[in-house]
């Protein structure tokens, strides 16, 4: 058996730029530091916000969430932020308190309004829950996050009639979606 030969002029395999390697959230949370202890406050914030992308649960994504209104403290997304981790820590008294100096700083901040509702859910507080669900469809009536949220308030409350007007509504504004 002959040996199998290669051409002579092989087509060259396209080169495979090396990827920048993913920094953990700690590693990033390291970073974020020493970029405030530098005084580089911006760029701090961009990583905490970059974590916060990545987890949105335990101590690294709290200690983003604190760098950020530590930074920032007149920024509502940061207390926004902040109390939906502090939710996904277990810390409902925490997540209170940050997400109403969300809300007070921005009274028409919408993701504010539905973590305040998935909080006072989570701690069985119905009647609130869907009250602050209201008010955010007050301002986005079109949203359909918070129309889909408040259905599962609803349905938790007893209030069927009144989750069928939104699962309508879903269904007629979103006809190729499943609701």
């Amino acid at each position: 058996m002959a040996p199998i030969r290669s051409p002579k002029n092989k087509p060259s395999r396209p080169k495979i730029m090396a990827t920048q390697t993913l920094k953990s959230p700690e590693t990033l949370m390291k970073e974020g530091f020493q970029l405030h202890t530098a005084g580089k406050n911006d760029e701090a914030v961009a990583v905490c916000k970059k974590i916060l992308q990545k987890v949105t649960i335990g101590e690294t994504a709290e200690s983003a969430g604190l760098l950020w209104i530590k930074i920032a403290p007149d920024d509502a997304k940061g207390w926004n932020m902040l109390g939906q981790v502090l939710t996904n820590n277990n810390k409902p008294g925490d997540s209170a308190k940050a997400l109403s100096i969300a809300l007070r700083l921005d009274p028409n901040f919408i993701d504010a309004y539905m973590n305040q509702a998935i909080l006072q859910k989570f701690c069985g507080y119905l009647k609130p829950a869907r009250d602050s669900y209201d008010h955010a469809l007050t301002l986005d009536p079109e949203n359909k996050r918070l129309r889909t949220n408040r259905i599962n308030v609803l349905l938790d409350m007893g209030l069927w009639d009144e989750a069928k007007i939104d699962v309508d509504w879903l269904a007629e504004h979103y006809p190729n979606e499943a609701v």
